[in-house]
């Protein structure tokens, strides 16, 4: 079976040259191409040999996805488009320009569907399909990379925060972090990298071992199990008592600081009381709180909370010591909910 040169990190491209018995420095001259240039094609890698090349494609090839729609705000110029990959599956991946200080933050998916099924979010309606590789989260990354000579912006942050749970795709993840990191690659900074989790403990104790500089951000929505069952309902597996003891664990072993997502919902969770149950909650960590307008899906009923109650809601967390901040609505011309536009595909 022909293998995708983007699955294969650094000592991956070592061992398929030390397996064609080419000179080692070789196999940095390859991840260069496919990581750092994007290469759609092995005979775009121009300094290595013929011979090489026909050698390569032998044992693999590049699976570049295709770009089914590509939507472009114009409100903020967010891109959003829609993939497809060598199996006909698809997925949504976000491109956030910001001009004035020109970088650039991808939102990458991680899962065809989602297992987790949040009831307010589009991604997981039609259920979970399969895990993305390595390659196809990295890909994701590339043609963002691809469009940078035409704009004025560069790629610099990462956020896996698209369709799909990150920590249940736990491995092409980690490996996907590794190569975005990679200095031969597009080295971008794990700081500048976000991990994003509904709260699936398992994987955030063995996040917690490997010692990146990650940011981690909780999908949190409530502090209330009653509440939170319903809205994540993985929380019926690791309720929040569970899931505070993981994030200590997560803090004392890493030392990184906690990022806590709270969407707002209209009647649901975004009372006063609320705000001051959510500051108890995250005074037991370090950690600051991002609080985010709902991206309303007309048929699944949730309604937005006003500007007004989103904007008291976070001063009660500010009162109460919470670094709190209200995350910048993006994309809302192009059907800016996750998994909104591939849900329209599929329909």
């Amino acid at each position: 079976m022909v293998k995708d040169l983007r699955d294969f990190d650094r000592q991956d491209m070592e061992d398929l040259i030390a397996e064609l018995r080419e000179p080692k420095y070789r196999s940095n001259q390859l991840f260069q191409w496919v990581h750092k240039h994007g290469a759609e094609l092995v005979d775009e890698m121009t300094n290595l040999p013929l011979s090489l090349r026909s050698k390569i494609r032998e044992r693999a090839d590049i699976f570049h996805p295709k770009v089914l729609e590509k939507l472009t705000s114009k409100k903020d110029n967010t891109i959003k488009m829609l993939l497809e990959f060598s199996d006909g599956e698809t997925v949504e991946s976000v491109i956030m320009p910001n001009e004035a200080k020109k970088r650039c933050t991808v939102c990458v998916s991680t899962q065809v569907g989602c297992p987790v099924g949040c009831p307010f979010c589009a991604s997981g309606s039609s259920g979970f399909i399969r895990n993305l590789r390595t390659g196809e989260i990295v890909s994701q990354v590339l043609i963002a990379k691809s469009m940078e000579k035409d704009e004025t912006w560069k790629v610099t942050n990462v956020v896996f925060m698209g369709m799909g749970e990150p920590l249940l795709n736990y491995d092409a993840v980690l490996k996907s972090v590794r190569i975005l990191n990679d200095p031969l690659g597009l080295n971008i900074g794990q700081r500048k990298i976000t991990i994003s989790t509904a709260g699936y403990v398992p994987g955030i104790l063995k996040l917690a071992e490997e010692k990146l500089q990650v940011v981690l951000a909780v999908s949190l929505h409530s502090v209330e199990n009653e509440v939170r069952d319903f809205l994540v309902p993985l929380n019926k597996k690791y309720p929040l008592e569970e899931l505070a003891w993981a994030l200590k664990e997560y803090s004392k072993k890493s030392g990184r600081r906690i990022t806590f997502e709270y969407s707002l919902i209209e009647g649901l969770n975004d009372t006063i009381e609320c705000a001051e149950k959510l500051a108890a909650f995250v005074s037991q960590f370090k950690a600051n709180v991002n609080i985010i307008p709902l991206n309303p899906v007309d048929e699944f009923g949730f309604k937005r909370s006003s500007s007004s109650k989103i904007q008291n809601f976070a001063a009660v967390l500010r009162n109460k010591g919470v670094e709190t901040s209200v995350r910048e609505e993006r994309g809302l011309d192009i059907e800016g909910a996750c998994g909104q536009l591939r849900l329209r595909y599929l329909q």
